[in-house]
């Protein structure tokens, strides 16, 4: 079984990549972000895989980031969520976006990515409340539904964000950085920082 693989980037689309290893090309299923970062590679590229056997074929799906893999065999435990589907979620809402809606129970957020319905999108939030307490290491707090009013101006600026047209990643990158560096803001002086560092985007 194929639990790494480290290469050159050959070129992506919007949902997978080819990684050349020792000059065998591999095709590896991919999140969007993770896609996008490979693609401004300076160098060689390491990927975790989660192999998955079908009847005929293996499936390679490939992370850069130990926390989008874990999220995703969450989500590939929910019945009617497959490997598409997974990849489409964490694309379309990055990680902390689909804890925070598992954690408070709002199936709404997830309902943004292709495929997923008001029915499903319940059974994700219902069926992996009790898993994800199980992860020890997430992007910004561990318990991203608390009262804890320091908590819930970072979930709110990161729901604010995602819905003004950034890119979840992008957000949730951008925030870890400012929660690591300051305390006690209000959810107004987050998105104003955030919106500093995204506009240095360009």
């Amino acid at each position: 079984m194929i639990a790494q693989l480290t290469g050159l980037f050959v070129r992506g689309t919007e949902n997978h990549l080819i990684i050349n290893v020792q000059g065998v090309g591999y095709l590896v299923w991919a999140t969007r972000p993770t896609i996008e970062r490979a693609m401004v590679a300076s160098g060689p590229l390491t990927l975790e895989i989660l192999t998955l056997f079908k009847q005929d074929y293996i499936v390679l799906y490939g992370f850069d980031q130990e926390i989008d893999k874990n999220i995703f065999e969450l989500l590939l435990n929910v019945q009617g969520v497959g490997g598409k589907m997974a990849l489409a979620l964490i694309s379309s809402l990055g990680t902390t976006a689909i804890l925070s809606a598992i954690q408070i129970q709002d199936h709404t957020p997830l309902t943004q990515a292709s495929g997923v319905g008001p029915k499903l999108a319940q059974r994700i939030t219902r069926e992996l409340k009790d898993k994800v307490s199980k992860l020890s290491s997430l992007p910004i707090y561990t318990e991203v539904g608390s009262t804890d009013p320091k908590t819930a101006a970072y979930v709110d600026a990161q729901h604010a964000l995602i819905a003004l047209g950034y890119k979840s990643h992008q957000v949730n990158q951008i925030l870890k950085k400012i929660a690591d560096q300051n305390t006690d803001l209000t959810i107004d002086q987050v998105i104003t920082l955030a919106l500093k560092h995204l506009s240095q985007l360009g």
